[in-house]
């Protein structure tokens, strides 16, 4: 087998990898709310225009093809890699994730911004190990990892947490139990409706309390 073929197929493992990768780091930053808006759209973009593009390109559909600059489709080379759509060459060394900040040829990972060359947790959060933990609704614990004692109580009894930051302060939480609906209004905070009511409609002018049905 040629050397040729097996620096393609490295790529394209590469590549694979980084796919899957972008993939997950979309449903986690989802799940947990950490990407923004813009992050959101990078992620799920790029991996939508990679998918339609890529069979359209010349030799796209074939399993050997490899552009000029050994990087396959839509990808981009860096350093002696290839960045997919959804990533950014960070110093023409590495590849970084939407999510994730160029901090001096090393990527932050999410929650943590780039500060003169050293990947520090962002602005509103304090680090505690590896981590960064929110101050308003969670705790370092001694193992290093950030827990959220209210959220954390509120699951293993089966229900919901539902909190509400504003400003850096939390300003309300609630823990809904099955059967129960959260509700949320910026400024008041949240509660959590039972059945046979709604949440409130503050465009109709309704207090933020539970209405009948």
């Amino acid at each position: 087998m040629s050397e040729d073929n097996n620096d393609a197929r490295e790529v394209r493992a590469r590549r694979g990898a980084r796919e899957i990768n972008s993939f997950d780091e979309l449903a986690k930053g989802l799940a947990s709310g950490t990407l923004t808006r813009f992050q959101v759209l990078k992620l799920l973009g790029g991996a939508i225009l990679g998918a339609m593009l890529v069979p359209l390109l010349p030799g796209g559909a074939s399993a050997d093809h490899s552009d000029e600059d050994g990087c396959e489709g839509l990808s981009e080379p860096c350093g002696s890699t290839c960045c997919g759509v959804a990533e950014e060459c960070c110093d023409g060394v590495v590849c970084c994730r939407a999510a994730e900040d160029c901090c001096a040829g090393a990527c932050c990972e999410a929650g943590k911004v780039c500060v003169g060359g050293y990947c520090v947790c962002a602005s509103g959060t304090t680090e505690c190990g590896s981590d960064c933990c929110d101050p308003a609704t969670e705790i370092c614990g001694e193992d290093g990892r950030c827990y959220n004692p209210f959220c954390e109580s509120c699951q293993a009894e089966g229900g919901k947490c539902c909190q509400v930051v504003e400003g850096g302060y939390l300003i309300s939480e609630a823990c809904c139990y099955p059967g129960e609906r959260s509700c949320t209004r910026s400024g008041e905070g949240c509660i959590c409706c039972p059945a046979g009511t709604r949440c409130p409609d503050r465009d109709l002018g309704e207090a933020f309390v539970c209405i009948s049905q």
